[in-house]
């Protein structure tokens, strides 16, 4: 059984007993909120020892889900990412809060396929178009759906990839820029999509969601915006 399915069968035994991993607790995560309608954290379930923990971490949470639905022109920055903003400003060049993650495919994938399933799943996902502004010497964040992107598939030699592929990665302007950046690379033997994104809007959840958003559009499945 996997880690999540096992949880679910245990009392008190301990998470750590039964391999439990961060890929687990993301899954365990996004199946409780969208079964219970509340707003739980991954920081919650690794908080918990065992199954009755979270029973209780359930139970007493008061946010419900549907609060993330209620739509507002502007939100401010949550304390965590005024301190990502606040590190930000000390060092704007600085790559640290870049999220970078690569996926290989054999290189008999439909490219066009894959470029257009990666559109809609981040057109499906608010958090891309994630704007971040000062207005009255605060800082708030807003969804920008005018915003436009391109991927561009660049064909190459596996070795150019491989000497090169960080090479693509930059820091964002946090204030201006489009806080992700994607590009699909096509070489003799495999095709890459590399993604990057800025943690102030995107986390291992996000990633999670993200990824599956995006097997759902390849694959032809319809697919559900998130907010």
């Amino acid at each position: 059984l996997s880690s999540e399915n096992k949880i679910l069968q245990m009392d008190n035994t301990e998470l750590n007993e039964i391999g439990f991993d961060p890929l687990a607790a993301i899954k365990i995560t996004v199946e409780l909120n969208n079964l219970f309608k509340i707003d739980m954290q991954v920081k919650d379930i690794f908080d918990c020892n065992n199954i009755l923990e979270i029973e209780e971490c359930i139970y007493n949470s008061k946010l419900p889900f549907d609060f993330r639905n209620i739509k507002m022109e502007e939100y401010p920055l949550s304390a965590s990412q005024f301190g990502i903003f606040t590190n930000y400003s000390l060092n704007p060049d600085s790559l640290v809060y870049n999220i970078p993650f690569e996926i290989k495919f054999n290189k008999n994938i439909d490219v066009e396929k894959l470029k257009n399933a990666v559109k809609q799943a981040i057109k499906t996902n608010s958090v891309f178009y994630t704007k971040i502004f000062m207005k009255n010497g605060e800082l708030f964040q807003k969804e920008d759906k005018d915003a436009k992107f391109d991927i561009e598939v660049i064909e190459t030699t596996l070795s150019e990839y491989e000497k090169n592929k960080y090479s693509y990665i930059k820091a964002f302007d946090l204030l201006n820029d489009l806080l992700f950046n994607i590009n699909i690379f096509k070489t003799e033997e495999n095709v890459f999509l590399v993604v990057y994104v800025h943690h102030i809007i995107f986390d291992g959840l996000s990633m999670y969601l993200f990824l599956d958003k995006l097997k759902q559009a390849y694959e032809n499945y319809e697919v559900d915006e998130l907010n």
